[in-house]
């Protein structure tokens, strides 16, 4: 969930710099001017990274379900034996 959200707050980032007329980046406590290439290409990175881990966590769940199924079947196989 919190992987969706950040590549939501991403995606709504990416959008609002094509109507900005000038960019700022946080940095610390404080915001300073940023070149807008530059934190275009930040957050596309970021994004990129984002989708891969979602992605990755979405097979690894994928897994641990398949392998909950398998392991409930055999449970179950081995009940109706008793």
């Amino acid at each position: 969930q919190q992987f969706q959200s950040q590549l939501l707050e991403i995606e709504s980032a990416l959008k609002e710099l094509n109507t900005s007329p000038s960019i700022y980046k946080i940095v610390g406590n404080i915001m300073v001017g940023a070149d807008k290439p530059d934190v275009e290409k930040d957050l596309k990175q970021k994004k990129e990274f984002i989708d891969l881990r979602l992605k990755n966590l979405e097979k690894q769940e994928k897994q641990f379900k398949d392998k909950t199924k398998q392991l409930q079947e055999e449970v179950m196989k081995t009940l109706k034996k008793e």
